[in-house]
């Protein structure tokens, strides 16, 4: 993820994120998340049918349908020769 990214540019302002890990069931939504741009298209998450309800821990969305969600607290913003990572 570069800093041109939606989801980077969200994570340093909110100083949150909720990583989630899709089921088989949801595959396709996952997938769609990581094809679609949130730059490009307003409504990228109304278009994948699925809901959220708004964490407790961090200023991001919990999706209902996925099993796991790991609420992450931002630290830094990681990006050299090597490559780039969201601590």
């Amino acid at each position: 993820m570069t800093e041109s990214h939606k989801t980077v540019q969200n994570i340093k302002e909110r100083k949150g994120f909720v990583v989630h890990i899709a089921d088989a069931k949801h595959v396709v939504e996952a997938d769609f998340f990581g094809i679609a741009s949130g730059n490009n298209m307003k409504d990228k998450f109304e278009k994948s049918g699925l809901t959220t309800v708004k964490s407790d821990l961090v200023d991001a969305p919990i999706i209902n349908e996925l099993p796991i969600a790991m609420e992450c607290e931002f630290i830094e913003y990681q990006s050299d020769e090597t490559g780039m990572g969201v601590i």
